[in-house]
C-alpha cells in the first residue's frame, strides 16, 4: 500500500485528498454520522444535545446523501453554502427521540426507510458500525462500506497492542489478561494502573485503580481480556489523522493535532497543528503511523481514522489506540482544508455553551464571513437554541 503524508508533500496530499473525498462521498452513498452510537443507553436521555453533533460532518461533504436528526438550522446551511461548503447534499431529516441513537431512530421510522429505499444507494457509510447499522443495511438493501466485523477489528486495542509487540514497535509496558485474580492484584497495587476494554470508546471501558472502585471494574468486567498498563506521566497526547481509500490501495496522513483531554482521558477537543509536528518527534509519529495504517488496511478497513499517541517525559512515543472512524479531529481538519486549501492552518476545536442568542444572530455577529478572516467558524450550531450547546472551530 502507498502511504503519503502531508509533512513530506502537502501539495500532493491536498490534491489526492480532495480527489478521494469526491470519490468517497458521492451521489451513490448514504452517510449516517451517528455520534450517539458510542454512548451507553442509560446516558443517552441526559445528553440530548449530542444529536446535533452529527451535523459536524456537513462542511466537509458535498453532492451526497445524509440523514440528520432535528433540529436542523437552514440558516447554518445557507452560511455554509455562502462559503461553497455543504453544497448539493440530499438531506433526510428525522425527529429525534432522545432515548435512542440516530440509527435506532431511523429503524423506528417506516416512512424514512421507504423514502431511502427509493434512491437505490450503492453504499452505506456510517460513523459507527454496530448491530443497528447491520440491521439497517439489511432492511435498506444497501451494503455497508465496512462490515461490523472489520470495524471492530480495526478499533480493537488488544489486536493493536499485539501487532505493536509482534512488529517491535513501541508499546506501553503492561499485561493482557482475562484472569480476574490477576486483574485485581494490579488493581490493589500501590502503583497506578490503567485498565482498558479492547473495544472501549469515549471514556467507557476505561478504569483507573486510583480513580475507580473495584466494584466499578467488576460490574463491567464480563470475563473478557483487559489491557493493563502502568500509568505514564505524559507531556503530550498527539493524534494522527488518516484516510484509506475505497480501493484499499492508498492511504493519506493529513494531520497531526494535539488532543484537549479532561483528567488525561476524556476527549474535549483538538488544536492544530501539533506542537510536535516538526522535528524528530513529528517524524517518529509519522513513521509509526505508516506501519499502523498498513496494518489497519490489511484488516480490510477503508475510510477515515485517527491514531492516538502519548509522549512521556523522556520523549518516548507510544501508540495507544486507533479510532477507525470519523474522529473529533476529522471534522475541523477537513473543514480547514475545504476553507483554506491548507493542512497547516492554525485552529482550535472545542465545545461551547452559550445562551440568549439566536442562531442567525450568532452567525451574523460572531462568525467569520469570508475565507480571508480569522476567527470563529461553527461546526455544529443547530443545538444552540434548543440545548445552548455548539461546536466551534477557532482559526487564529
Amino acid at each position: 500500500m502507498k502511504v503519503i503524508d502531508f509533512k513530506q508533500d502537502e501539495s500532493l496530499v491536498l490534491e489526492e485528498l480532495n480527489k478521494e473525498l469526491i470519490n468517497f462521498f458521492n451521489k451513490e452513498t448514504l452517510v449516517i454520522n451517528d455520534t450517539r452510537a458510542m454512548i451507553i443507553p442509560e446516558v443517552l436521555p441526559h445528553i440530548e444535545f449530542v444529536c446535533t453533533y452529527d451535523q459536524r460532518i456537513l462542511p466537509m461533504i458535498e453532492n451526497t446523501n445524509i440523514v440528520f436528526s432535528k433540529p436542523f438550522s437552514k440558516d447554518y446551511l445557507k452560511y455554509l453554502n455562502d462559503f461553497g461548503l455543504g453544497i448539493n447534499n440530499n438531506i433526510f431529516l428525522i425527529d429525534n427521540n432522545k432515548n435512542y441513537t440516530l440509527g435506532e431512530n431511523i429503524l423506528l421510522s417506516k416512512e424514512l426507510i421507504e423514502n431511502i429505499k427509493k434512491h437505490n444507494f450503492k453504499y452505506l457509510i456510517p460513523f459507527f458500525v454496530d448491530e443497528n447499522m447491520e440491521k439497517l443495511s439489511n432492511i435498506l438493501g444497501i451494503p455497508l462500506l465496512v462490515s461490523k466485523e472489520i470495524f471492530e477489528k480495526a478499533n480493537n486495542k488488544l489486536m493493536l497492542k499485539e501487532f505493536l509487540i509482534s512488529n517491535n514497535l513501541p508499546t506501553l509496558p503492561g499485561e493482557i489478561t482475562g484472569d480476574l485474580e490477576i486483574i485485581l492484584s494490579y488493581f490493589n497495587s500501590k502503583k497506578r494502573y490503567l485498565f482498558k476494554d479492547p473495544l472501549g470508546v469515549s471514556g467507557y471501558g476505561f478504569w483507573d485503580n486510583k480513580v475507580n472502585t473495584i466494584d466499578e471494574l467488576k460490574t463491567n468486567f464480563k470475563n473478557k481480556k483487559l489491557i493493563i498498563e502502568e500509568f505514564i506521566e505524559k507531556i503530550g497526547s498527539p493524534s494522527v489523522q488518516f484516510f484509506i481509500n475505497k480501493e484499499n490501495n492508498k492511504s493519506i496522513i493529513f494531520g497531526i493535532t494535539d488532543q484537549i483531554l479532561e483528567d488525561g482521558k476524556v476527549y474535549l477537543g483538538n488544536t492544530s497543528p501539533s506542537i510536535y509536528l516538526n522535528g524528530s518527534v513529528g517524524d517518529e509519529l509519522i513513521k509509526q503511523s505508516k506501519e499502523i495504517i498498513k496494518y489497519i488496511s490489511s484488516l480490510g478497513y477503508v475510510g477515515f481514522g485517527g491514531i492516538d499517541f502519548i509522549i512521556d517525559n523522556k520523549k518516548n512515543i507510544f501508540a495507544t489506540e486507533v479510532n477507525a472512524r470519523f474522529t473529533g479531529a476529522t471534522y475541523p481538519a477537513l473543514t480547514s482544508l475545504k476553507l483554506y486549501n491548507s493542512l497547516l492552518k492554525s485552529w482550535e476545536f472545542y465545545n461551547h455553551e452559550l445562551s440568549n442568542i439566536k442562531i442567525i444572530d450568532f452567525l451574523e455577529k460572531k462568525c467569520i464571513k469570508n475565507k480571508n478572516q480569522t476567527g470563529i467558524f461553527p461546526l455544529s450550531i443547530s443545538g444552540l437554541e434548543n440545548f445552548k450547546k455548539i461546536n466551534l472551530l477557532n482559526f487564529n
